[in-house]
């Protein structure tokens, strides 16, 4: 079971019902679900980089380290950049540029969302913008994938028959070595680099999973949901169900101590890992002691956490206590729970450049909520 010690899966270490894994449980229908006018074809992918505070180059960085990826293959990458116009209309441009344009051996779609909220970006990718694929790749901004690193999750997927997911491992950082071996340990996502397969996608879109909007443990959610095969009921934890990929990894900047910029990143930050610690109290209850389905989960994260704190009003002040950075954000969370108007979330299409047949006709008005 993941240990409390993990800043990316909710605990289920002290869980007295001692779920295990079943190799006899089959897995809901959804994940056998056609996918309808999307592309099947096992030898396509597609990639999604989710963006909002990096510069142009780390986020070209990225972009490029994902071509340079995909290198020879059939793929459609797909940039949300969320809260973030400049950076949107810059990377758009960038690539866009003939000699960028001329070289690209994918098909790159540049998207602009005005809501400032990765939770927004990944429900709209999933259920609106997704092109299908065998295979998707879900990377964060400031994250540069190396060369070999997507070949790996795919084979890490092909060699794992009951993995919905397959995770890359850091390599940067401090506690990167740590955080390795817990991975390798107890498997979980980290959301800076991972991949689904296509039927887990369809899985999530049939099953109308969604983020709540606001949630940073982004990847906490989606491992629980997977390791129950998106039905706690059903299913028993089963942690084959994600797959680790210990050479798959990617690189990134380090931040410097000297950086104003990088000082106040890494604030934020702190305060969202706070905030995290009452969504894995909150993610525990919905999976394992309610036993309720990732679509039964809240719009906002401001509802789901009020509505934790509500039941376990003393357990919360015992965890603010300890985490006092939690407070600000708890109290920008309920501030900025008017973003979740679903009409601020969908994305604009900013620049498509590449091949615009390859890409499945699909309109996001089609797929309004």
């Amino acid at each position: 079971m993941p240990s409390t010690d993990s800043p990316h899966v909710a605990d289920y270490r002290d869980d007295p019902l001692g779920y295990t894994a079943n190799p006899d449980t089959h897995l809901t229908s959804a994940f056998s679900a056609p996918a309808s006018g999307l592309n099947d074809s096992p030898d396509v992918w597609s990639v999604v980089i989710l963006s909002s505070r990096e510069d142009v180059e780390t986020l070209a960085s990225s972009i490029d380290a994902a071509r340079a990826a995909v290198a020879g293959r059939h793929v459609v990458i797909d940039v949300m950049v969320n809260g973030n116009a400049r950076l949107a209309e810059q990377i758009a441009a960038r690539f866009a540029a003939p000699a960028s344009a001329s070289s690209a051996s994918a098909t790159i779609r540049v998207w602009s969302l005005v809501m400032p909220d990765k939770a927004n970006a990944w429900n709209q990718y999933v259920h609106h913008v997704w092109p299908g694929a065998s295979v998707t790749f879900f990377v964060d901004g400031y994250a540069s994938a190396n060369v070999d690193a997507l070949d790996r999750l795919a084979d890490a997927l092909d060699s794992s028959k009951r993995a919905l997911a397959a995770a890359a491992v850091p390599s940067v950082g401090r506690s990167a070595a740590a955080l390795r071996d817990l991975m390798m340990k107890e498997p979980q996502i980290n959301g800076s680099l991972y991949a689904l397969r296509g039927e887990t996608v369809r899985a999530l879109r049939s099953e109308a999973v969604r983020m709540p909007i606001g949630l940073y443990r982004q990847d906490g959610l989606l491992g629980s949901a997977l390791m129950f095969g998106l039905d706690p009921v059903a299913h028993p934890w089963d942690p084959d169900h994600i797959v680790v990929a210990s050479g798959a990894s990617w690189t990134r900047r380090v931040e410097s101590v000297w950086n104003v910029r990088d000082l106040a990143n890494n604030l934020d930050r702190m305060k969202r890992q706070a905030l995290g610690r009452f969504e894995a109290l909150a993610i525990r209850e919905h999976f394992v002691d309610l036993k309720l389905a990732p679509s039964r989960l809240p719009e906002t994260n401001a509802a789901f956490l009020s509505s934790w704190m509500r039941r376990h009003a003393a357990k919360a002040l015992t965890t603010i206590a300890r985490y006092p950075f939690a407070l600000p954000a708890l109290v920008r969370l309920r501030r900025t729970a008017a973003l979740s108007v679903p009409k601020k979330g969908h994305p604009t299409l900013m620049s498509l450049i590449g091949r615009p047949a390859d890409v499945p006709r699909r309109h996001l008005a089609d797929d309004a909520p």
